[in-house]
């Protein structure tokens, strides 16, 4: 589904926060998982560079990065590295397995953890995945 125009709703409202982003340049942004560009280095990258005020974050988004061709993603945290925070969308449901979610965050912190830190292999589902030892 589109906006009036026939732009799609996700074009749309990057577009609006965009507009807003460069009409305010001493209000600092930070997108949220990867800036909803998650499958596109190029498209945070442009942004990054056209705003100063612009940051983002990681948040649920690590694995789209991590499907990435290692050496480009590692440029482009060490580029970028004062304008990425590392972000979440874990969460704790009322009716959830306590033992079990800490389990689970336990294992993606850990995982992420690698994939950022160290230079081992990991899989990822079906793939393995470079880790990106990135610069302390």
């Amino acid at each position: 589904m589109g906006d009036r125009h026939g732009f799609p709703a996700k074009q749309t409202i990057i577009a609006a926060r965009d507009h807003v982003i460069e009409t305010n340049p001493k209000l600092r942004v930070v997108g949220v998982h990867l800036g909803s560009m998650e499958k596109s280095l190029n498209e945070i990258a442009q942004r990054l560079d056209r705003y100063p005020n612009f940051a983002i974050d990681t948040g649920g988004r690590l694995e789209y990065l991590m499907r990435m061709p290692t050496e480009r993603v590692r440029d482009f945290f060490v580029k970028y590295q004062d304008r990425i925070l590392c972000g979440t969308d874990l969460e704790l449901i009322a009716s959830a397995d306590i033992s079990q979610s800490v389990n689970e965050w336990q294992l993606t912190y850990t995982r992420d953890w690698m994939f950022l830190a160290t230079d081992r292999t990991l899989s990822l589902g079906d793939k393995q995945v470079r880790a990106l030892n990135l610069p302390a």
